[in-house]
This record gives C-alpha cells, structure tokens and sequence, in this order.
C-alpha cells in the first residue's frame, strides 16, 4: 500500500467521524423539534444550527448515502415551521388579510420545498409511488395543517362557522383539504400503511391530529359543504390501522370516542348527514332491509356503544324507511299500481327474524366498540 493510499484511508476515517457526529447533531435537532412542536411549544435548538444542512448531499460516498436525503429533506421542513411558528399569532384575534398573504407565501415555499425534494429523491432511484415519496407528501401536508389549524378560532358552534370573515373561512378550507391529504395517503398508500407499525410515536400524532381536526370541522358545519361520511370513513379506516399497532391502540380509542360524540350532534340536528355518516353516501339501505334485531344481534353484531346513541339510529332508520316507503308509494300511485312498499320495522321484540339486506359488518368500527377500554 503506498503512502498516498495510506493518507487517503486516514483522511476518510477521519471523515467519517465528523459524518457520524454529523448524523447524531441532525438527529438531535430532529427530536428537539419534534416533541417541541408536539408539546406546542418552540424548540430549544435555532434552525441557525442546521441552516446549511443541504450541504451534507456534496459529500462523496461512502460518506453520504442515499437515504440522507430524508434526513436532510426532514430537517429544512423544520427550519420552515421553526421559522413561522407564530405566523398566525395572536390566536385570540380573528385572521386579518396580513396573515393570510402571509400564509400563502408560506405555502408558497413548503411547495417549493416539495418539489425539490421530491426530484431529488426520483433521481436517488426512489420510485414514486415509494414509500418515501408518500411521506413527502405527507409532511407538506401536516405542515400546512399545523399552520391553519388554528383558523378555528372562535368557532364553537355551526353558526359561528356562518359568520367566519373571508380570510378565516378560506383557510379553514384549505386546512380541511389538507387533513383530508394526509388521511388520504396514511389510508390509500399501501406503502404507508403498512409501515405504519414501524412509525414512531410522532406519526401516530399527526396522523390522529388530522383526523381530529376533521372530525371537528364536520361537528361544526352544517350547509353541507363538508362530506361527513367520507371524514367518519377515513378517520373510521385510520382507527381500524392503529387498533392493529402496538402503541397506537389510545389513538385508535380517542378517534373512535371524538367520532361517536360528533356523530350524535350531527344526527340530531340533521338525520340525514348522521345516516349517511354510518352508512355512507351510496349505501343508505333501501325501506324494510333493517331491523333492531340485527342491531341487537349476537357476536360480532353485540350492540352499540351505548343506549342513546342506539336509540337514536334506530329512530333515524325508522324515519328514513318511513320516507322510503312514502316515496315508493307515491312512485307506484303515479304508475297505478297496486303494489305496496316495505315499511317500517316492527315492534322490537325477542327472537325477531332478520330481513335480508343488512351485511354483520354494515355498521363502522366506532359504533360497535365500547368508548370506554
């Protein structure tokens, strides 16, 4: 081996401690942030300490790998949300037009930090339907939820939705579609779903905190400009995935308690958005296909949560097969024929037979389980 051999080998070992330690403060800056923006707090570390971090990509292999380019990507997304953490202060005020020019510059950059990442990590050979690729997505997404969550402000009811101001009301529009963003790919990527049951705590949050969100936005809209049973679906479809992952089962609980607590408001105050929220926009079941035997059943069909939210999904279906009925007849009358439609159930008594038309799984996961584990 001769000497420059030698010096080159010294130099990479050398190298290759500082790339270590490298590694270790960028983690560290990582977690910092992470808990901080969790516990709603600002991060002990400045971004001014990684500010440069992109730099890291330069160095040759073996000391940069190909996977650095999560980490890096990851780190300038909290230097953004370090930087305006407060854009939206102060949140006892209502959002001026200030802030929400504000706000689209900062949307502005998170989708310039998008697209060049995701570039970058097509040409490191990542496909893009990758895992990795989703998680990009992902990330812009939460990061433009935890800057308009707080558009929220001062809605407590329906009709304080009515009254937002322009600005407010816009962006809560725009939170909406982002937390229906990540619900989309933590539940439609089969990728990121299933790497799900290895994802830290942190995941677990964001991914509970959209659905929250849309639970809330759905508890407090009632014009319709919100698909209620596509929000209870997909939180419904995240809960069922965290139920299965070690850890994640109290995100699970809290989703499905927030779900049934929003949905007994929404069903009394419009029964049709409280059926639809169970059974979907295109599954309404048709006028004598239900009964509370099959509500009442055994097993895997063992009841309702609880007996006021039983009672009134069973006054809801009665009304709605009532008016199934009703419009059939006057479908047949206007057609002169004598035949009569199914109607209503019957008085609920023990050993009632099932009609056909009601699968065991009809009803979604947050009406069967218990609130209380």
């Amino acid at each position: 081996m001769s000497h420059a051999d030698k010096l080159t080998i010294r130099a990479l070992l050398l190298n290759s401690t500082s790339i270590c330690s490298a590694r270790i403060w960028f983690f560290l800056f990582l977690s910092d942030h992470q808990i901080s923006f969790g516990a709603g707090r600002p991060p002990m570390l400045s971004y001014h300490y990684v500010l440069d971090c992109r730099r890291f990509l330069e160095l040759p292999s073996p000391l940069s790998i190909r996977s650095d380019a999560r980490l890096i990507s990851t780190l300038e997304l909290l230097i953004v949300r370090e930087r305006y953490h407060d854009v939206l202060a102060p949140y006892e005020a209502a959002i001026t037009e200030s802030q929400a020019n504000g706000m689209r510059m900062i949307r502005e950059e998170l989708s310039q930090w998008h697209s060049f990442w995701s570039r970058e990590l097509i040409q490191r050979g990542y496909s893009s339907d990758s895992f990795l690729l989703h998680s990009l997505r992902l990330q812009r997404a939460t990061a433009d939820l935890y800057f308009m969550c707080t558009a929220l402000r001062g809605i407590k009811e329906p009709k304080d939705m009515h009254h937002a101001p322009r600005p407010q009301a816009k962006m809560i529009k725009e939170a909406t579609g982002a937390a229906l963003e990540i619900l989309d790919i933590a539940n439609g990527s089969a990728s990121y779903r299933e790497n799900l049951a290895h994802a830290p705590s942190y995941t677990y949050i964001t991914t509970t905190f959209a659905a929250v969100f849309l639970i809330k936005v759905a508890r407090l809209t009632d014009d319709g400009s919100i698909n209620t049973a596509h929000i209870f679906q997909e939180s419904e479809r995240l809960a069922s995935r965290l139920a299965e992952v070690a850890g994640a089962n109290k995100y699970a609980h809290l989703i499905r308690m927030l779900l049934q607590a929003a949905w007994r408001d929404i069903a009394m105050r419009n029964p049709s958005e409280g059926l639809q929220a169970i059974f979907g926009n295109e599954r309404l079941p048709p006028a004598g296909s239900i009964t509370p035997a099959r509500l009442h059943g055994n097993g895997a069909n063992a009841g309702l949560a609880n007996e006021e939210s039983l009672s009134l999904l069973h006054r809801l279906l009665a009304d709605h097969q009532r008016q199934e009925g009703e419009d059939h007849q006057r479908q047949e009358a206007s057609r002169s024929s004598t035949r009569r439609p199914s109607l209503v159930w019957p008085p609920m008594e023990g050993g009632m037979e099932d009609d056909p038309g009601l699968g065991d799984a009809i009803l979604p996961g947050w009406m069967m389980q218990e609130t209380v584990q």
